[in-house]
C-alpha cells in the first residue's frame, strides 16, 4: 500500500527510500540551523570588551584648564583632546573622544554662554527640548548644579551636568558612559578662586 494518497509510478522500495531521504535531509537542516544559532549567540572574546573604568580616584590623572579656572581628572588610559579653548573631549580611543557626549562612551566638557536672565535650567531645557529627562539638583565642588539623565529601553542613553561659571556654564555631557564612572568624573572637578588661577602652571 502506498504512503501517499496520490497515484504515482514509484515502487514501494523507492517510495520508502525517498521518504527516508527527505527525513534525513530535514533533520540535518535542523541540526545545521541549531549550530548557526549557537555560533551567532556566542559572546565576543573577553579581550575585545572594554575594561570597566576604575573608581579609585588615585588612579585617575589630573588636568588643569587655567583659562577657565577648573581642574578635572581622566580615567587611566583614556585620551584627552583639548585642542579648542573651552572644550575638552575624553574617550578610550581617538574616535570615541571625537564622538564624546553624543554616543557610546566618552565625555565632553565645554563652556557655553548664558544670556541675561538665563540660568543652567535654560541650557538644559534647550538641549533636552522635546524629551523628558530626569532632573536632579546636585552640587559640583560646592556649586549648585543641575544633573539631567535620559533612559531608552531601560538603559542610560544620555546624561549631562550643568555647572554655573562666571557669565556662563560648564556643560559636561556623556551618552552611555557608565553612570558610576560619570559620577566619579563629576566628583573630581575642582574650581579655582581668581587668586589660584594666576598660580596654576
Amino acid at each position: 500500500m502506498s504512503l501517499w494518497r496520490v497515484k504515482h509510478t514509484l515502487s514501494s522500495v523507492v517510495e520508502y527510500a525517498l521518504v527516508a531521504l527527505v527525513a534525513v535531509y530535514g533533520l540535518f537542516g535542523i541540526y545545521l540551523s541549531s549550530l548557526r544559532l549557537l555560533i551567532d549567540a556566542a559572546p565576543a572574546p573577553v579581550t575585545s570588551l572594554p575594561q570597566p573604568v576604575p573608581l579609585d580616584a588615585s588612579l585617575w590623572t589630573r588636568h588643569d584648564d587655567a583659562s577657565l579656572g577648573y581642574a578635572y581628572a581622566s580615567p587611566p588610559g583614556w585620551i584627552v583632546v583639548d585642542a579648542y579653548p573651552g572644550r575638552v573631549r575624553l574617550g578610550r580611543t581617538v574616535k570615541e573622544a571625537g564622538m564624546a557626549g553624543r554616543e557610546g562612551e566618552g565625555i565632553l566638557m565645554e563652556s557655553v554662554p548664558l544670556y541675561e536672565g538665563e540660568g543652567i535650567e535654560d541650557a538644559a531645557a534647550a538641549e533636552f527640548a522635546g524629551r523628558r529627562p530626569a532632573l536632579y539638583d546636585v552640587h559640583i565642588d560646592g556649586r549648585p548644579s543641575l544633573f539631567a539623565i535620559e533612559f531608552e529601553n531601560g538603559r542610560v542613553s544620555r546624561q549631562a551636568a550643568y555647572v554655573p561659571l562666571n557669565d556662563g556654564a560648564i556643560v559636561i555631557r556623556a551618552a552611555r558612559t557608565d553612570p558610576a564612572a560619570f559620577a566619579m568624573f563629576l566628583s573630581g572637578i575642582r574650581f579655582y578662586s581668581s587668586e589660584e588661577i594666576t598660580t596654576v602652571p
